[in-house]
């Protein structure tokens, strides 16, 4: 009886090792992140992104990002908001291209716009921005400069960031 019990401890605790074992998520070491940083800042305020050959300053459609990177790793379908998704260099960049109406609500345009995950803190962001926000929320802030809205909003965790990065509007300069 007692060998028979130890035969079933030995074999539990073989089993959790095993179970245990196939549950460990190997996290990728090769996974490079847009900085938050004085250089980041600077290309902002000039209308570009570090790691991007595209310029808000310059415009651009759907059709200039398929020529600089190809056709989109994936596409999101948000009825009002198309998004194209590209890894590139092991950071993820997302174009969003917003149909937006008029105020007669009959002519339609096409306003793009770069989203940017980031893993940093929200006093990382407000430190190396160096400018007071539009809006400063806990969880969104939002900056104006020259002619741009760049807006951070708080995805998740305390340290997952997306940063919105867009020309301004009209109704953005009317606020």
């Amino acid at each position: 009886m007692k060998i028979k019990a130890y035969k079933i401890l030995a074999m539990s605790i073989l089993l959790l090792v095993l179970f245990a074992g196939c549950t460990h998520v190997k996290k990728s070491t090769n996974a490079k992140q847009v900085q938050v940083n004085a250089a980041l800042v600077k290309d902002l305020k000039h209308g570009k992104i570090s790691g991007t050959p595209l310029s808000l300053n310059d415009g651009f459609s759907l059709t200039d990002v398929k020529k600089a990177w190809g056709e989109p790793d994936r596409h999101i379908d948000r009825e009002e908001v198309q998004s194209y998704v590209y890894q590139k260099n092991g950071q993820m960049f997302q174009i969003d291209d917003n149909i937006e109406t008029d105020a007669f609500k009959d002519q339609r345009r096409f306003k793009y716009s770069f989203v940017v995950h980031l893993k940093t803190s929200r006093e990382e962001i407000v430190k190396e921005m160096r400018m007071s926000p539009k809006i400063n929320g806990k969880r969104l802030i939002q900056y104006q400069y020259n002619g741009h809205v760049i807006q951070f909003e708080q995805d998740g965790t305390k340290n997952n960031w997306l940063m919105f990065y867009r020309n301004a509007s009209q109704s953005d300069i009317k606020e």
